[in-house]
């Protein structure tokens, strides 16, 4: 994933999409981050940082399981039950997927 940021880092089409995606969706909206991430070094990355990460990010009510093979659904069901059965965390708090008001003047960036 690192070389995908990076090579988006390099590309300027994806810099202009991600300008003006930036652009449309301001103020922390989801859609106006990049979607594969940023390169950031990780000073001051902890094991409870990734902790909460995974805890705010991944839970069942965001789970899909995906099972391929010659496996019967009856067989699917309890593996994933005896995988997953005893995972219970809280739902994610509701994204913000509200559209942003539109903007009161004209914005320009310019990307070199």
């Amino acid at each position: 994933m690192l070389n995908a940021i990076r090579q988006d880092e390099d590309n300027p089409a994806a810099q202009a999409m991600m300008a003006l995606f930036a652009m449309l969706y301001p103020g922390g909206h989801q859609y106006g981050r990049p979607a594969k991430g940023a390169w950031k070094p990780s000073v001051g990355w902890t094991a409870r940082r990734s902790g909460n990460f995974t805890v705010r990010d991944f839970s069942p009510a965001v789970l899909t399981v995906i099972i391929v093979g010659d496996i019967g659904s009856e067989r699917a069901a309890s593996v994933s039950l005896r995988v997953f059965g005893a995972w219970h965390a809280a739902p994610p708090a509701e994204a913000a997927l509200a559209h942003p008001a539109a903007p009161a003047v004209r914005r320009e960036r310019v990307i070199r």
